[in-house]
């Protein structure tokens, strides 16, 4: 991953463009836009640090001492930039069905 790669730009200037179309802030796109390079950062430099030569970025790690894992699974224990929940129980609010 290159943070100046034209499709690492434009995923950025997209997904920010809809959040301040969506929230009609401009400071929301913003914001949005310096928390997406802030984690892109991080992940270049945590790829950089932990793989000479750089690291390959998966979904989940392998053995291969190459991939190294994005997300991390939520747990008890503290949560990292990449901690993500993997449930739609998770996220969604609960529907009372009867």
């Amino acid at each position: 991953m290159q943070r100046d790669h034209p499709a690492v730009k434009q995923a950025i200037d997209e997904i920010s463009r809809r959040a301040g179309l969506v929230t009609g802030n401009i400071q929301v796109e913003q914001d949005l836009r310096n928390e997406l390079i802030s984690r892109i950062d991080h992940w270049l430099a945590r790829a950089a640090k932990l793989a000479a030569g750089g690291a390959k970025l998966g979904y989940t790690g392998k053995a291969d001492s190459r991939t190294l894992q994005l997300l991390e699974h939520p747990g008890t224990g503290k949560w990292d930039l990449f901690t993500c929940l993997t449930s739609l129980r998770d996220v969604e609010p609960s529907v009372n069905l009867i």
